[in-house]
């Protein structure tokens, strides 16, 4: 390292050795390195794998695709493309795309997809928050049979978001979802039972039982809710 950046030196009245430092030889390694930075850096372009080439011409592909269906009204493609949207999967993340996507399968009866464009009205994520439509769309995945639209809709009830608090029926619907393995769902439901009075507790079990034999009928086929869709907001 010393020859590298110094320079021998002899003077030549005591003879004795030193060694200067040269600006010279640190500029021409300077530019040695430069060099080799630049061939790396270029080397590495030069060398991108076809692979990575192809799996982003196939991703563009799968997107144009996906487009496409959605826009004849497939409501799969339609809730993909929400969520390609919502999480920034293969696009920049657009909240706004994500929740008109939403809308679009959940106004054709897309059970996943009501469930998302409940949840960005209630957030106010992507679209102008409205709590009473919220209650609307998210009514009706939870009773389909979504734990999340059921644990959610219960929280409304239970806080009174965007309608009057009514402890049974958050009862009711955290009752549903804990049924189904939701923790979230059961902590919320001993957390309510305390304030209801015993008739409370047995309506709002007797309502869960009714509405779970509407999702699951004993002949183990499962059924949808007939109800008309709510308005856009």
């Amino acid at each position: 390292m010393q020859r590298i950046i110094f320079t021998p030196f002899r003077c030549r009245e005591c003879r004795a050795r030193f060694w200067i430092y040269s600006p010279f030889k640190i500029a021409f390694l300077g530019i040695v390195l430069l060099g080799m930075a630049f061939l790396l850096v270029r080397g590495q372009m030069n060398s991108t794998p076809a692979s990575a080439t192809g799996a982003l011409a196939a991703a563009d592909k799968q997107f144009a695709r996906l487009s496409a269906q959605a826009l004849k009204g497939d409501t799969d493609a339609q809730l993909r493309l929400g969520k390609m949207y919502a999480n920034g999967e293969g696009v920049i993340v657009d909240v706004t795309k994500a929740a008109m996507w939403f809308a679009k399968a959940a106004r054709h009866g897309n059970s996943e997809a009501q469930f998302q464009y409940a949840s960005a009205l209630l957030d106010g994520r992507g679209v102008v928050q409205d709590y009473q439509a919220a209650l609307k769309w998210i009514e009706m995945p939870a009773r389909r049979g979504n734990p999340q639209a059921q644990y959610r809709l219960g929280q409304m009830y239970r806080f009174g978001i965007g309608t009057p608090i009514d402890k049974v029926k958050a009862y009711m619907w955290f009752n549903l979802a804990a049924a189904q393995g939701m923790e979230d769902a059961a902590r919320a439901r001993e957390s309510v039972v305390g304030q209801l009075k015993p008739e409370e507790i047995a309506r709002a079990q007797a309502d869960a039982h009714r509405i779970n034999e509407q999702i699951y009928p004993k002949t183990g086929t499962t059924t949808s809710t007939p109800t008309s869709q709510p308005a856009l907001p």
